[in-house]
């Protein structure tokens, strides 16, 4: 596996991924309680979908880097320079067969 800094990813570049995840459950507000958790009778899945306007022209307050396997993503972040210097992480991804094997700490 390899992780390559890019200036563009298109939809075309990971219509193979699978970055949808399973919602279980939710905190409960005021969100000041981490053991306040509310189980949901039947789990469902969750995807955010891919904007690939944020992804087509990176400039030199953003970094995208992606991970591949045998030439093929498997995840991305996004991240850009915030108002004060400091980076913020906008939008980070692994494909589900890639989850649990560390992709996302090394992203």
């Amino acid at each position: 596996m390899t992780i390559t800094r890019i200036t563009n990813l298109t939809q075309k570049d990971i219509n193979h991924c699978d970055f949808s995840f399973e919602i279980t459950s939710e905190l409960e507000p005021p969100y000041d309680d981490l053991s306040k958790v509310k189980n949901f009778p039947k789990p469902f899945l969750k995807s955010y979908g891919f904007e690939e306007s944020d992804f087509l022209s990176i400039d030199s307050d953003n970094m995208l880097a992606v991970a591949k396997t045998s030439d093929l993503i498997c995840g991305y972040v996004l991240v850009s320079k915030t108002w004060n210097g400091f980076a913020q992480i906008d939008d980070v991804a692994v494909d589900k067969k890639f989850r649990k094997s560390g992709l996302g700490r090394l992203l």
